[in-house]
């Protein structure tokens, strides 16, 4: 299984809030899958997600603002958000795994810009 992010619409002037949703890889609706440059990045920004809100570095912040559509929600992978960070076990496990998402993935998108 993996977790996607489900991006609610939103107007370009509003914060982004997402979802976590576990799925089952392969019976999932469409989603998309982002590669971008993962880097420890100042500044950080908010993205809504409950309580307390994900801090993500300014370039996957980036690329959430200029690749998803506002008007429809949306279904993404990112690595920052869908894997935890601080569970070696399953970021092992989701790294492995890598290359079925992004081959299960309607879409991939590489962000290579700021």
């Amino acid at each position: 299984s993996i977790r996607l992010v489900r991006v609610a619409p939103r107007r370009c002037h509003e914060a982004i809030a997402v979802e976590i949703v576990d799925s089952v890889l392969g019976s999932v609706a469409l989603f998309k899958a982002l590669s971008y440059i993962w880097r420890a990045d100042k500044p950080r920004h908010s993205v809504s997600c409950g309580q307390p809100a994900l801090e993500v570095g300014h370039s996957l912040w980036c690329a959430l603002r200029h690749i998803l559509d506002g008007s429809v929600e949306q279904h993404v992978w990112v690595d920052a958000i869908c894997i935890d960070q601080y569970n070696n076990t399953e970021r092992a496990q989701q790294v492995h795994s890598m290359r079925q998402t992004y081959q299960f993935a309607d879409q991939t998108i590489i962000w290579l810009g700021m």
